[in-house]
């Protein structure tokens, strides 16, 4: 957080314009420093004197401009990055069946970043990736008939640890959350029938998840 003061005089018109310039460069200089160091700028939010979205010249001339940072895209392009090194790539299909829902709607899947950062606004509530093969749940927590894991590459529970890490490493920037979720059959309409059979006689299939909720002002 950091607060500066504008000390203005002159006639009203001039005061605004000095609180407008200070905002605008204190702006500009957290969005370059960011994308230098991230590659990713920051959402934010804008309010003046109260209002959220409203021009930056109409402040008054002792009024408020208040820009909230939200660093949601940065987390969730991480937290894809994570993922992918946390799963098992014997045969791939479930690395490349990792699936992001921005508040609920599909936005892609791993190795199309863009597409699905750009689903991301700074008024989005949450962001889910999804694991988005049957056999997800059992290579997660599941045992073969020897009692042994079904995955042997990695330690069981890759996905819920890859969650435990991103918790540790943007604690301040967004709640995180490991989950197992269910989706709705349209979401599964290229799936086997044996899916579908089981989704419509109500048969839970549920699928490991990270959910990412931002924290901003």
């Amino acid at each position: 957080m950091r607060e500066i003061t504008v000390f203005t005089q002159g006639t009203e018109q001039k005061m605004r314009e000095a609180m407008v310039r200070v905002a605008t460069a204190q702006r500009d200089r957290v969005l370059a420093e960011q994308a230098a160091r991230s590659g990713l700028e920051p959402l934010y939010r804008v309010f003046v004197d109260g209002v959220q979205g409203a021009a930056l010249t109409s402040v008054k001339p002792d009024g408020i401009i208040i820009f909230t940072w939200n660093y949601l895209r940065e987390v969730i392009f991480e937290a894809m990055i994570e993922t992918a090194a946390a799963v098992p790539v014997l045969t791939g299909n479930l690395l490349s069946r990792l699936f992001l829902f921005v508040d609920g709607v599909e936005a892609g899947r791993d190795g199309n970043g863009e597409a699905m950062l750009s689903a991301v606004t700074a008024d989005t509530r949450t962001a889910t990736i999804v694991a988005y093969v049957e056999y997800a749940r059992r290579l997660e927590v599941g045992m073969d008939r020897s009692g042994e894991p079904f995955v042997r590459q990695v330690r069981p529970h890759f996905i819920e640890q890859a969650a435990i890490v991103l918790q540790s490493r943007f604690r301040d920037q967004a709640a995180i959350e490991f989950n197992f979720v269910s989706l709705p059959e349209a979401s599964l309409s290229n799936w086997s029938s044996a899916t579908r059979h089981r989704i419509r006689k109500k048969t839970p299939i549920t699928f490991p998840s990270i959910t990412i909720t931002p924290r901003t002002g």
